[in-house]
């Protein structure tokens, strides 16, 4: 069975430093995390090579849920990469890992853009839980 990998690309508007600080500083990541309409009233985010976080998420209605893994690689401001499940995990899952990479991007001229690539491999509710409210709404106008 071949795996599955979902792979987004977005132009954030700010230097890597300030993307890549969205992405690591609790605070800053619990104001965007989740889809939209979920809050993160709790997590542990502390990125270093062999640690671990928690993540509470809370949709509009219903039980909060949680998420953890293991940082793998982390490198400021170009790369962090980590492990990804739900706690009580389903049967069905599968291991994951989300990549963030962050580059330069040169072709555009109209300021201190980042290229963010997002790589995920798949559990049970991946394509719903993944951060898509991305971090350029908090780096915007910087």
């Amino acid at each position: 069975m071949s795996a599955l990998t979902l792979a987004l690309r977005r132009v954030l508007r700010a230097p890597r430093p300030v993307v890549y600080g969205t992405f690591c500083a609790p605070a800053e990541l619990a104001k965007w995390w989740g889809p939209k309409g979920f809050t993160t009233p709790r997590l542990e985010f502390g990125p270093r090579v062999g640690g671990s976080y928690r993540i509470e998420m809370q949709p509009l209605e219903g039980n909060a849920f949680f998420l953890t893994g293991e940082f793998r690689e982390v490198e400021p401001p170009a790369r962090l990469v980590f492990t990804f499940a739900w706690e009580d995990p389903d049967p069905d899952d599968v291991d994951a890992a989300v990549v963030e990479a962050l580059a330069d991007d040169a072709a555009h001229r109209g300021g201190p853009d980042v290229e963010a690539d997002d790589v995920a491999f798949p559990t049970r509710h991946s394509w719903t839980a993944l951060p898509l409210r991305a971090p350029a709404d908090r780096t915007r106008g910087v």
